[in-house]
């Protein structure tokens, strides 16, 4: 019968070198990704540290508006007007009339 399982001490030194290298090349890219990660992402919350919330701002974003919403909202006010009644949503890009109970696209 032919053992099919080696051990790593079987291995010629050639096998040894190329196997050791390949392990600390994985390694080495991990290592670099979770730096990478821990400086691009932590300081988004303005928290030392890497959290959860650092995670979300980066992956899921802000969904409490968009940013064109902001600006609306803010600094573009003064440039445009509209009369009461209506309802502008940037998000949805819609524009509701009054009296009129569908929203047009």
């Amino acid at each position: 019968m032919i053992n099919q399982n080696r051990r790593f001490s079987d291995c010629s030194i050639s096998e040894k070198l190329l196997d050791t290298l390949f392990i600390l090349t994985i390694s080495a890219g991990y290592l670099l990704a979770m730096v990478l990660i821990f400086a691009a992402v932590a300081p988004l919350d303005g928290e030392p540290g890497l959290s959860v919330k650092d995670i979300e701002f980066k992956y899921y974003g802000n969904r409490s508006g968009t940013r064109l919403e902001a600006a609306m909202k803010g600094p573009m006010k003064v440039y445009h007007s509209l009369p009461p009644g209506m309802k502008r949503s940037c998000n949805g890009y819609t524009l509701a009339l009054p009296g009129d109970s569908t929203q047009r696209r």
